[in-house]
Order: structure tokens, then C-alpha cells, then sequence
């Protein structure tokens, strides 16, 4: 005897999509949270290697004696400590780093400091690579700040506005109300 197997019909077929549909649409936002809470953690953990680094740069200037004056344009009035061959600058009142915010030398400053996985993005494709990302106002004459992203394979967007990154906000800066250089993290837009 015969058996005639006999597949889905399309009713069932349809129910089992909606079923599959349902379900995901409870999953997606757990998932979102999921990324936004590992963008959030990436910038926090740059911010602490950033923080650290910029206190032991401190401890450094307050010990060393071959304080030099700057060559860089834009820090040509202050003084400058030279780490791994890249000039950092420092004033009287701020010992942290005073890192350049045009031009893209706050990031060869930044990496001269730390070791932190960081790039820029590729002007010729305008991407990132999936690392945390560094931008800055090259084509402003005086910048006030620079930017670093999280990790990204999406095209360049304007830092600026971002609501997910880190700031470096110098002294002197308008928006700096601590009296000396530091980072700022910005996560309400991860």
C-alpha cells in the first residue's frame, strides 16, 4: 500500500510566517538595545584608556624639564613635552595633553599618548573601518574640538551632530567648564 506524504498546506504556511513574524518583531528591539549597549561600553572603556592616559601625560609634564615651545600651528604660545618624536602641548595651568584640534594632528597627538585602536575615516571612499573612529574639523580654520565614534561600516556622518561619540574639549574651548582638557561622552543618540 501507497502512502501519499502530503506538505504544508498554505495555511499553515501563512500562519507560521505571521507566528515567525510576531516573534521577531519582539526580538528586534532587545537587539537594538543589545548594539546601542555595546556602543555605549566601547566609548566607555576609550574614555577610561583616554582618561588614564591623559593623567599619567600629567605626571609625566609635572617631572620632566625639557619643556620646549610648540612648532605646530595654533600652539605655537604654549609650551610642548615631545613623546615618541610627536609634540604635545601643555600650558602653565593645565597639565593634561592640549592636543590639536585641525588639520587631523590631534590624532597622531592622541596615538602618541595611547594605544588606542583608532582611525580616520577614508576620504577617498568616505568610510570607516569597523574600529572606533576619529574626525575632526580639518577645514576649519580654528577648530574647537575633535570626535571619536564608535565602530562603524557606514559612510562618514558629520560628527558634529552625532549623539553617540566622544568630544575632546580643550581649554579654552566655550563648552569646557572644567578649567582643563578633557573628554566628554555623548550616548542619549547610541
Amino acid at each position: 500500500m501507497r502512502h501519499h506524504l502530503r506538505g504544508f498546506t498554505l495555511i499553515e504556511i501563512a500562519i507560521i510566517a505571521i507566528i515567525l513574524g510576531i516573534i521577531a518583531l519582539k526580538l528586534l528591539p532587545k537587539l537594538d538595545n543589545v548594539q546601542r549597549d555595546a556602543r555605549i561600553a566601547t566609548l566607555e572603556g576609550a574614555k577610561g584608556a583616554l582618561d588614564s592616559a591623559f593623567d599619567l601625560f600629567a605626571t609625566k609634564v609635572k617631572t620632566e624639564q625639557t619643556l620646549a615651545p610648540c612648532t605646530l600651528p595654533f600652539q605655537s604660545e604654549m609650551r610642548c613635552l615631545t613623546v615618541n618624536g610627536v609634540e604635545i602641548g601643555i600650558t602653565a595651568d593645565d597639565h593634561p595633553a592640549i592636543l590639536s584640534t585641525v588639520q587631523h594632528n590631534g590624532i597622531t597627538q592622541l596615538l602618541a599618548i595611547t594605544s588606542i585602536d583608532l582611525n580616520e575615516a577614508d576620504h577617498r571612499t568616505e568610510k570607516y573601518q569597523n574600529k572606533l573612529n576619529y574626525e575632526d574639523e580639518a577645514e576649519h580654520f580654528r577648530a574647537q574640538a575633535f570626535w571619536i565614534l564608535p565602530p562603524t561600516q557606514e559612510g562618514w556622518i558629520h560628527a558634529r551632530d552625532s549623539r553617540c561619540k566622544l568630544i575632546y574639549l580643550p581649554l579654552g574651548n566655550p563648552n569646557n567648564h572644567q578649567g582643563k582638557s578633557h573628554f566628554e561622552l555623548i550616548t542619549d543618540g547610541c
